[in-house]
């Protein structure tokens, strides 16, 4: 049954604020926010930034996914989504005790071929697909790699860590999330490979900051960029290093310290200018790193090419990061001039929309936040029915609707709002 939107993130903040018994003075307080700014979220008057959801988590001691309410288990269970999940969740669990007799693994280049397969799953955002093969597929590379030590092997099952947290994560199994990544710490120091190491902190980063916990966030990033260090130097190290000036940016944006959020964000922009478009398909036309130096594993065989770095990339954060400070008009701005190549992956589009979306919705401008969401519902649908961002822009626009017929009634209807 669809939630009532009088009961999403406002409400229960103040529900669990009021469990805890602080008053709404007493929670901002604890929080570093304004109580006008808390008083107008719990009665629904405002929306609820990311960086306003992990402010009352930390100070409620709670998760932030408790206040957003994630996983979304009745849709989840309606749609017969959620079987997919505990599928996962046991591969994952067997995942370091080592070589099961039982299970005959194919030759690498074959899992690595459809490893491949469930990436380019994951960008084109058809995370059901990649979640239903996850299993049997990991399976084998588990297998592959505790049998022969090969570090290809190892680093294919790294990639796979990755697509069991975009599929886990995506859905609001925060918990899973984090074992995941933790999985692909394990095989990732068993890969030998810096550039790999240093994706693997990204997303130790990325769980931090969904979980609100920007500092320890910052110190999983670092480390990511120490182990590029020793990376071989080249396009792939720029791409990887940028990335993580990224993530450090949108961290510390919700940290609040806006001009080193900045400062990386203008890092991020130079290493672009040298990088051009580092997507995908540029990754799998490349030649650069197809013949190895002697002992090392070419960028084919380690399965990372199918991160995203660029001046669009760069674009896109930076209007997550300006509408984390609600410098909603600067992030417009951003988003407005941003041309999106058409090689892009529709992943990442989906989050420009989200971001434009509650950025026009916090200047007024429902129409067009709403144009956004249907937007990046048209690219990614199941994305958009589970993204607690799209899921609070619903409910304000419910709010400000003069009506409960129309286009918008039957989107927050199907949303769940």
């Amino acid at each position: 049954m669809a939630e009532s939107s009088d009961r999403f993130i406002g409400a229960r903040i103040a529900e669990l604020r009021k469990r805890r018994g602080f008053t709404q003075q007493g929670l901002a307080m604890r929080a570093s926010m304004s109580m006008s700014l808390l008083s107008k979220v719990e009665v629904g008057q405002k929306p609820a930034s990311p960086e306003f959801v992990a402010a009352c988590a930390r100070a409620l001691s709670v998760h932030p996914a408790d206040l957003l309410g994630q996983p979304y288990i009745d849709e989840l269970r309606k749609d017969q989504t959620d079987r997919v999940i505990q599928p996962i969740r046991e591969v994952l669990n067997f995942h370091n005790l080592g070589h099961d007799p039982m299970v005959r693994p194919r030759p690498l280049e074959q899992i690595a071929s459809d490893r491949d397969r469930l990436l380019q799953l994951i960008q084109v955002e058809d995370s059901r697909g990649a979640a239903e093969e996850l299993p049997s597929l990991m399976t084998e590379a588990i297998s592959a790699a505790h049998a022969s030590g090969d570090r290809r092997a190892w680093a294919t099952l790294v990639m796979l860590d990755w697509v069991a947290y975009s599929v886990v994560a995506r859905y609001g199994f925060h918990d899973l999330s984090v074992i995941a990544v933790h999985r692909a710490e394990y095989a990732a120091a068993r890969a030998g490979d810096p550039a790999l190491s240093a994706i693997v902190r990204f997303l130790s980063a990325t769980v931090c900051m969904s979980a609100g916990e920007f500092r320890t966030g910052l110190r999983f990033n670092a480390l990511g960029q120490d182990d590029l260090e020793h990376a071989e130097a080249g396009p792939e190290t720029d791409a990887a290093r940028g990335q993580t000036h990224l993530i450090a940016g949108l961290l510390e944006a919700r940290r609040r310290n806006f001009d080193e959020a900045e400062g990386h964000f203008g890092e991020a922009d130079a290493l672009a200018a040298r990088t051009g478009e580092a997507i995908s398909a540029r990754w799998l036309e490349s030649t650069a790193y197809e013949v190895p130096p002697a002992g090392a594993i070419g960028h084919q065989d380690r399965g990372i090419h199918w991160f995203s770095f660029g001046p669009t990339n760069v674009g896109a954060y930076r209007i997550s990061a300006l509408a984390d400070q609600n410098r909603h008009a600067e992030a417009l701005e951003v988003g407005e001039s941003l041309v999106i190549p058409q090689e892009w992956p529709e992943s990442r589009v989906f989050y420009v929309h989200v971001d434009m979306a509650r950025s026009y919705l916090w200047t007024g401008q429902n129409e067009h936040a709403f144009d956004r969401l249907l937007k990046a519902q048209k690219i990614a649908p199941e994305h958009t029915r589970f993204h607690p961002q799209v899921r609070e822009v619903m409910v304000q626009l419910r709010k400000r609707e003069r009506t409960r017929s129309g286009s918008i009634a039957h989107f927050a209807q199907w949303v769940g709002v």
